[in-house]
């Protein structure tokens, strides 16, 4: 996603990661100039209602988790992510929700068509208006 990233929004230093791979987080240090914010959480890579059941992790931190990558997200000021993901589409219609608008943002990966006009048979998606939103200083 680099790649893309660098090339759609130049400008952007601050990248937030949503990830449960352990060695994405590792690799950003092959990106200096680079500020990327994630949480602290254990990254195992593997299915996450198993762990649960195994113990390895908590339900109600793994909510926690989710709940704080989903919020820092939607306050993005440019998503990149594969609607191939129900949690990319996720973000953005929540982005869309809260400001009735989406953050702009930029599809990679898999094709992904549905009902609700997401898809439309291309790789290159818009997907509704993208505004300029104020976000409060907090």
């Amino acid at each position: 996603y680099m790649r893309d990233a660098k090339k759609m929004a130049p400008h952007v230093r601050n990248i937030l990661i949503m990830t449960e791979d352990q060695q994405v987080i590792d690799d950003t240090k092959h990106f200096p100039g680079y500020n990327f914010i994630y949480t602290d959480y254990p990254r195992l890579n593997q299915d996450i209602a198993e762990m649960i059941r195994e113990g390895k992790i908590h339900p109600a931190d793994e909510i926690h988790n989710a709940l704080i990558n989903l919020y820092m997200a939607v306050d993005s000021d440019y998503f990149v992510g594969s609607l191939g993901s129900s949690w990319a589409r996720l973000v953005l219609a929540m982005s869309y929700g809260k400001y009735n608008c989406m953050q702009p943002h930029s599809v990679l990966g898999t094709r992904w068509e549905s009902k609700w006009e997401f898809g439309g048979g291309n790789n290159n998606m818009h997907l509704g208006e993208s505004c300029i939103r104020m976000i409060p200083e907090i």
